[in-house]
Formats: C-alpha cells, structure tokens, sequence
C-alpha cells in the first residue's frame, strides 16, 4: 500500500493489522478484484500478484514503485508471532474461502488448501498469507525498509511512529476483530504443529525474537475436550 500524499509505503503482511492501517491512511475500503495502482490495492492480473501483499522486491523490480519514490518515502511494517499469525489467518482463511480442512494440512498448502495457497497464477490464489514475514522487507537477506513494529505492541508503537513521521495520532481502527473460541494461540496446537511453524518460520522467530509462550497447561482437561471438538468441526463443515 502506498500514501502518496503521506510519502508512506505500507509494506502489508498478512495478519498483522494491516487492513486497520489501510482504514488509517484511506486507501481501504478497496475492491480486491480490481486493481489500484495509485494506492497499490487489488488484484493485478499483469503480474499475478495481490498488490496490497506486495512484499518490497515485487515493488521495485515489477516496477510498481520506482527508486527515487522508494527512496524519498517512508516505509514501514508490522510483524506479529508466528504461532499466533498463523492460527489467526487459518480462521480467516476457513470462513473467507470457504474451505474446511485441518490447521496442519493449511500449515502445510495440502489437501483441500492445496490448490488455493499453490496457484499463483489464479486470482483466488492465498498462498502469500503463508509467506515468512522477513521475506516481505528484505532484498537479498537485507532488510529494506524503515520501520519495523510489532503487532503484540501496536497500542504503543503506533502512535509514536506517527509522531515520529509527523502525522496525526489517532486510534488505529481494529477491523476484522471477531469472538475467539479460546484465550491464547497455544490452546490451538499439537506439538507437531507448533514444530512446524518454527521450522517454516524460523528466520521470523530469530530476528523478531518470537517465543512460543505455551499456556496449555492452564487449559482443564474439559476446556480442552471442547477446543478439539471445535479443530474438529472446522474440518468437516
């Protein structure tokens, strides 16, 4: 996303409150199946690419952005957990798409996912939600953008980043805040899923500095019964 009018670019992960600041600067509400290439919103049927997942290579070298702006703009992002990006997005992923099939096998772009995380080609194509996130702002294993924050602190980097830019500060408008079937990310996994989210994010967790902050434990054993019931039944309906 990009804010001509702010000189801000928006590198926009999935999951990590990106439609909230695309409310904030005004480029959302936007069609996704339609391209806006002053705002970098939509489908973009040349380059096979969502423009608002745009990760900073596909800017520079599909030449959405050119160096001078890239240069002179700010350009900043928001990175969230891994373990908690990842739940996050496959409830989203089950009630947008309409698929149902296990967290391990989205974790993994198999079974009923298989088609829509793979085909990049394809307008429906999701698989960019899957991306490690350092994958979105670097070039080459460097990082290239200004401004990293953190999506577990965003109450408080937001506003100071906004100071710091000189823009005005307001609350970030939260979309997309649904009721959660449980308290904390970790109810959700097994121990081979929490593997291999930090075998596909690794580079993630290290920079970022990510743990999994497990709370299982705290879970009665007929609160657990009920989330994997619930596993259960994303599966089948």
């Amino acid at each position: 996303m990009i804010s001509h009018e702010n000189k801000i670019i928006f590198i926009h992960i999935p999951k990590c409150a990106g439609s909230s600041i695309e409310y904030y600067f005004g480029t959302k509400p936007f069609n996704w199946k339609i391209p806006n290439y002053k705002n970098l919103t939509g489908w973009c049927p040349k380059r096979k690419i969502h423009l608002h997942h745009a990760t900073a290579k596909q800017l520079l070298e599909l030449d959405l952005i050119d160096e001078k702006i890239w240069k002179e703009y700010t350009k900043f992002t928001i990175v969230r957990n891994p373990w908690a990006r990842a739940v996050s997005d496959y409830l989203w992923m089950l009630k947008d798409t309409g698929i149902h099939d296990s967290f391990k096998k989205f974790i993994l772009k198999e079974g009923k996912f298989k088609h829509i995380l793979n085909d990049s080609e394809n307008m429906n194509y999701r698989g960019d939600h899957l991306i490690p996130q350092l994958d979105f702002i670097s070039i080459n294993n460097k990082i290239v953008i200004d401004n990293i924050l953190k999506f577990e602190n965003i109450k408080n980097e937001y506003p100071l980043f906004l100071k710091k830019v000189g823009l005005t500060t307001k609350p970030l408008p939260h979309d997309k805040k649904g009721k959660k079937f449980f308290s904390h990310y970790s109810h959700f996994y097994t121990n081979d899923e929490r593997a291999l989210i930090r075998q596909n994010y690794a580079s993630d967790i290290k920079l970022f500095n990510y743990h999994y902050n497990d709370k299982r434990n705290e879970l009665n054993y007929l609160e657990q019964i009920k989330i994997n019931i619930y596993k259960h039944f994303l599966k089948l309906i």
